[in-house]
């Protein structure tokens, strides 16, 4: 729990399967496995929407929302994908999600403003290295996702606005 905050009951878990149905199309033509949405504003209050809730309560359980860095990034590597592989070591993040999780070989958006940052993460299974060459290449796809998903989950997002929690 983060403050809290019970994830059986928040929106964070129980809109998964909206958020899944959402990304579907996306993840199933591109290979992908996970999708999370998460918008942090400056006050570090914090709205994530995921297909994998599992691990979003297994992230917060362990702590590890204390020790990652990765959204603390710069502004400055907004509409350019980050490739995990290339940027972030093997860590017990990185262990736990790939082999408890099924989640590995991804890539994150972010939209940085002056109220908030949003990262957008796709990764697929451990084993499918190929598709670095569909975030290189075709990231246009994702960004058009991140606008189609904006689109198609609006009330959800309203939503999770009501629901916004700290992170400690």
């Amino acid at each position: 729990m983060v403050n809290g905050l019970d994830f059986n009951k928040h929106l964070a878990f129980t809109s998964s399967e909206d958020v899944k149905d959402i990304s579907k199309p996306l993840l199933d033509c591109y290979g992908l496995s996970y999708f999370n949405y998460v918008k942090i504003y400056k006050n570090s209050e914090h709205i994530t929407l995921t297909t994998n809730p599992y691990w979003l309560k297994h992230f917060f359980d362990k702590q590890y929302h204390k020790v990652v860095a990765f959204e603390k990034l710069s502004s400055s590597l907004d509409q350019s994908p980050v490739i995990w592989d290339l940027f972030e070591e093997d860590n017990a993040i990185r262990h736990d999600e790939r082999e408890y999780f099924q989640i590995d070989h991804g890539a994150t958006l972010i939209n940085s403003t002056e109220e908030y940052n949003e990262f957008y993460y796709f990764a697929t299974k451990p084993g499918n290295y190929g598709i670095m060459n569909f975030y290189i290449n075709q990231s246009d796809i994702l960004r058009n996702f991140v606008d189609y998903f904006k689109d198609q989950a609006g009330l959800l997002i309203d939503k999770a606005e009501k629901e916004k929690f700290k992170r400690s």
